[in-house]
């Protein structure tokens, strides 16, 4: 409901907004609502895809496309309505996973060429075509995930392999420190997107830092984090398409 208000308020000052993104176009709530604007009916869309059992716990996940220069527009409307104190952006932190993880031990340790390093990564799925797999692992790592269910094209190049529990192959140091230090953080930015609405004070809830450029204050902890403390996150995104297309049907 708080994204129906926010985006009916946009749509009724004739702000040009996304028709729905992802799976939320998949959820009759959301067509219903008017927050989207295609019958998931209609054309077949799965609601799956929205709201699952790996989701369990969470609250559902609506990211609305503005366009670029309304953006804060929309942030400012939020502040407004609950409170300056109680609406802020979020940090989040890149990590060291899967591919990133073993290239940076590789490259540490100088293990090979930077033509081998990358015939060697290559050989691991990315962290998002497997993300359902690693919900299902106590500990999800690519790595591991690899070695146990597609390891074929590192064992053919004897890069690494396992042997029982035990590693093989000419780089098998490096997949074990690598494995050791998959999740680990290395750097932190602004979030993209995400924009926390709270029922406190923010200051009040989790620690705050400043954004690395200008003063504006941010909660200093990631989204999975903040929805723990009771705040809701909302994913409001500033597309330049969406922009390209109202110039250009103003112009028509």
């Amino acid at each position: 409901m708080i994204v129906t208000d926010y985006v009916e308020k946009f749509r009724s000052q004739g702000s040009l907004i996304g028709p729905g993104r992802g799976s939320a176009a998949g959820c009759l709530v959301s067509y219903l609502l008017g927050v989207t604007l295609i019958d998931p009916i209609e054309f077949g869309l799965l609601f799956s895809r929205f709201y699952n059992v790996a989701r369990k716990g969470s609250l559902p996940d609506i990211d609305i496309d503005f366009m670029p220069q309304e953006r804060d527009n929309v942030i400012q409307y939020l502040k407004d309505s609950y409170g300056d104190g109680r609406v802020c952006q979020m940090v989040t932190f890149s990590r060291l996973q899967g591919r990133s993880a073993l290239k940076e031990v590789l490259r540490i340790n100088g293990s090979c060429s930077f033509t081998e390093m990358n015939k060697v990564t290559d050989c691991l799925p990315t962290e998002a075509s497997i993300s359902d797999k690693l919900e299902d692992m106590e500990n999800p790592s690519v790595i591991r995930w690899t070695l146990e269910n597609d390891p074929d094209n590192l064992k053919k190049d004897g890069f690494c392999w396992l042997d029982g529990e035990e590693l093989k192959g000419d780089y098998a140091s490096e997949f074990n420190q690598a494995m050791r230090i998959e999740g680990m953080f290395k750097s932190q930015s602004k979030h993209a997107s995400g924009v926390v609405v709270s029922s406190v004070d923010l200051k009040n809830m989790c620690p705050m830092i400043k954004a690395k450029t200008g003063e504006e204050l941010i909660a200093g902890v990631e989204m999975n984090d903040l929805e723990a403390m009771g705040g809701v996150k909302f994913d409001i995104l500033g597309v330049n398409l969406l922009k390209k297309i109202h110039e250009t049907c103003g112009m028509v």
